[in-house]
């Protein structure tokens, strides 16, 4: 079973983070030698099934004809996260490489279990809410249009007296049956844009490793960011050209333009957790124990305890969304049956009251 969801993985070119954890060790242990490297990537992809294997040897052929690391993992998209490829230039960059590698392909494994659980549950959730609320719509559909008017015509022909309940359904019920049916198609039109988003971010992450519209959503980026310039500052390298390497990675929009903000005040002499807090990055709490840290002249730790510390919340706050969603889902649905049972029954036991 693992062998086939491996292979339809790979057929999507999605690739798994252990695998690419394992493909950034190969690359951390030949960074400096050539001849290493290469011969790491050709064995690494000759133990791989397609089409793995064949965008390895894609890579190593690009190595081999001099582009820089960074620039052939662009030119191989999905081969590793749009983070990570950031991460690599920032590291040629900064000449810090192996230790982003190595860095990297520990934190592909460390958050391969979270980021299967939280994707599968967030994909589950997604079909699973649009099956109910479809199941839903064309049950009480049925109910209104079908069966409801029945009940209506019973009641009339008995002259029972309707609780409020039962008229709102009824109501209701005349509503659709005259042409108000119509006004389920933006309902509908919602479903449709779930699945239309769901499927929209599953290329997405297949293609970039990131979710859309990431490059508008500042804190996405601030872990990865955080990490590289912990490594910079342990290395004792000017944080800007950290800051302009990650800068030149990302694509055009508002992540991108606060940092070309963070780049110009330390290029004016701000301290980089100041410049972090001023265009959004951190919060003014984090701010703080930065320069606690800094005081301290521990701030490569800080930074990169910082980063993993928000890249945990972030997946703990997406957990207790998915916690709190699902019974509210349930709870919503199950108040609508509640409104039609009580509303068709409770006359229908009045009735059966006078009857007797």
């Amino acid at each position: 079973m693992s062998s086939v969801l491996e292979t339809i993985l790979f057929s999507m070119n999605r690739a798994e983070p252990i695998r690419q954890a394992s493909l950034l060790l190969v690359l951390a242990s030949g960074s400096g030698h050539g001849d290493s490297l290469l011969e790491g990537l050709r064995s690494h992809a000759a133990e791989s099934g397609s089409p793995w294997s064949d965008r390895v040897n894609s890579l190593r052929i690009l190595l081999e004809q001099g582009q820089p690391l960074s620039t052939a993992l662009s030119n191989n998209p999905g081969l590793l996260p749009e983070t990570t490829i950031a991460a690599v230039r920032v590291g040629e960059q900064t000449g810090s490489l192996a230790e982003v590698l190595a860095d990297e392909a520990i934190r592909l494994s460390d958050s391969a279990g979270t980021h299967r659980v939280v994707g599968f549950s967030l994909g589950n959730l997604a079909i699973w809410t649009m099956l109910v609320g479809v199941t839903m719509i064309g049950v009480l559909s049925f109910i209104i249009i079908f069966i409801v008017p029945k009940f209506k015509k019973i009641f009339e022909d008995f002259d029972t007296e309707l609780p409020a309940t039962t008229v709102l359904l009824v109501d209701l019920s005349d509503f659709m049956v005259s042409g108000g049916i119509i006004f389920l198609l933006p309902l509908l039109a919602m479903i449709a844009a779930i699945a239309i988003l769901r499927v929209q971010y599953s290329i997405r992450m297949i293609s970039k490793g990131s979710p859309p519209l990431s490059q508008h959503w500042l804190r996405f980026w601030s872990p990865e960011l955080l990490r590289m310039l912990s490594i910079t500052a342990a290395s004792s390298q000017p944080l800007i050209n950290t800051v302009h390497s990650f800068g030149s990675q990302l694509v055009p929009g508002r992540a991108a333009t606060q940092l070309s903000g963070v780049r110009f005040r330390l290029e004016n002499g701000e301290a980089v957790e100041t410049a972090l807090k001023a265009e959004g990055f951190i919060t003014g709490r984090e701010e703080a124990f930065l320069m606690a840290a800094g005081k301290s002249g521990h701030l490569d730790w800080a930074l990169k305890h910082l980063g993993r510390s928000i890249e945990t919340r972030r997946f703990r706050w997406l957990g207790r969304l998915l916690n709190v969603f699902e019974p509210c889902v349930l709870l919503g649905f199950g108040l609508v049956v509640m409104f039609v049972v009580v509303s068709m029954f409770m006359p229908l036991v009045k009735l059966l009251n006078d009857l007797s």
